[in-house]
């Protein structure tokens, strides 16, 4: 498993290998390790790679920054979903460009029938806040749900609001980022809620 998660976070980590060329690979390919096993003819031919990418693959240098990237999401238990796992969020998968690897921290199920996403301006005004609160607080009646955060500056808020005004809330939140680092961000330690 270490060995696939080496692969894995080095694919996202290949120079002019995006989320769109990274599901080619995967869907021809079958895994991360194959991709980077593959000869250049068999990259090369492949739609959407070509020589250039095909040469980026076959000439990646930067194992020991993802073998770094190993070590961080363990010390700091911090999960990994691969576009492959069963626990990827599959809402995602219907988009043209769903990112290869995302990093998650708690228990929400991510795959919950009912998910809202958080997206907020940058600055948090005291406007902002009662907003927050009051929606919050409203959707803290619907059952079963899940808030989903980028955890943007704007989507603080949130964890904000529900570490500081003493109004019980019990929404599950899912804290998820496209770099590990995130997720120990200055804007992660609000202590984003949990109903656990």
């Amino acid at each position: 498993m270490q060995n696939d998660l080496l692969y894995r976070i080095a694919l996202t980590l290949v120079p002019h290998i995006g989320a769109v060329q990274a599901r080619i690979l995967i869907q021809h390919f079958g895994d991360a390790a194959a991709v980077f096993k593959a000869k250049k003819s068999m990259l090369g031919r492949l739609q959407g790679i070509g020589e250039i990418r095909a040469s980026s693959i076959l000439h990646f240098n930067r194992w020991e920054e993802a073998e770094k990237e190993i070590a961080f999401i363990a010390r700091y238990k911090i999960t990994p979903l691969f576009i492959t796992d069963a626990q990827y969020p599959s809402r995602l998968l219907n988009c043209y460009d769903p990112p290869t690897l995302l990093y998650y921290r708690g228990s929400a199920p991510l795959n919950a029938k009912r998910v809202i996403a958080v997206v907020g301006t940058r600055y948090k005004t005291e406007y902002g806040k009662q907003l927050a609160e009051t929606l919050l607080r409203e959707l803290s009646a619907q059952e079963g749900l899940v808030v989903v955060s980028g955890l943007a500056l704007g989507s603080a808020v949130w964890g904000f609001v529900a570490s500081n005004t003493g109004v019980q809330f019990t929404l599950t939140f899912a804290a998820i980022a496209l770099t590990a680092g995130l997720l120990l961000s200055p804007w992660y330690r609000l202590q984003l809620p949990t109903n656990s």
